[in-house]
């Protein structure tokens, strides 16, 4: 096994995993700041105001230690969890709490736009006029 040499789907499967953790890997401030990962979405559309629908998420831990329990409920996050640094935590009794939320790497906070601005109906996607990185989604062409 040590001359082993993995074949090329294999090295593309492994760089698909990893990216697609990286894609969703979120630090969260419960009990301090925790990286976790968004799983199971929720999708809560709000037909008066489409821009402003909320994604619920059940987050996972992504290194757990045997002293740091698992992080129950749900994350509630919306367009302005990004900006503002802040979403709400669903506890199981039905309380919420608000913590601090950001992204980890630029592509989770771009994978979390997209999912938000499909979540809200958005179809297009174009770059922005004056900064070309900027990524603008709306509903018509």
């Amino acid at each position: 096994m040590k001359d082993y040499i993995p074949t090329l789907q294999e090295v593309a499967a492994a760089n698909k995993r990893l990216t697609d953790y990286m894609n969703t890997t979120f630090e969260v401030g419960i009990n301090g700041w925790r990286m976790v990962w968004l799983r199971h979405p929720q999708i809560f559309y709000n037909r008066v105001a489409p821009e402003l629908t909320i994604i619920h998420y059940r987050p996972e831990i992504v290194v757990a230690t045997p002293y740091m329990p698992d992080i129950d409920g749900w994350l509630a996050i919306s367009v302005f969890s990004i900006p503002n640094a802040r979403c709400t935590w669903l506890l199981p009794g039905g309380a919420s709490v608000t913590v601090a939320f950001r992204p980890c790497n630029p592509r989770s906070e771009a994978w979390l736009r997209e999912k938000l601005a499909l979540a809200s109906g958005m179809r297009f996607r174009s770059h922005g006029f004056v900064d070309k990185e900027k990524i603008v989604y709306t509903r018509d062409a």
